[in-house]
């Protein structure tokens, strides 16, 4: 099975953020000052002036994940995405406070 790029480039994304150090999250969303706090279009998110754009590729690639993966191999495709939002919201508040708000609604 051939994975397109945007795929390897997600699942290869999402293990190098387990391998982040905490201090390094903040540099995944970067505070906005001004006008940029509140520009939201389709490719790029703000959230408590924050650019949370990252953040929310991320969780719509494991929307991606849980849509279109059988339950049975679930496991192996999900554990890396997991892992890395686990990870990034343990050391940073802003992006625990966006997951949280993502899996909630």
């Amino acid at each position: 099975m051939v994975l397109s790029p945007p795929v390897v480039l997600y699942r290869n994304s999402a293990n190098l953020f387990t391998a982040l150090p905490p201090s390094a999250a903040e540099y995944l969303i970067p505070a906005l000052l001004g006008d940029e706090a509140e520009a939201q279009t389709e490719n790029y998110r703000t959230f408590q002036n924050h650019d949370v754009t990252a953040l929310s590729q991320i969780i719509k690639y494991l929307e991606g994940v849980l849509e279109g993966v059988a339950l049975s191999s679930q496991k192996e495709k999900l554990l890396p995405v997991l892992a890395s939002l686990t990870a990034l919201s343990r050391s940073h508040r802003v992006i625990r406070k966006y997951c949280r708000l993502r899996v909630s609604s």
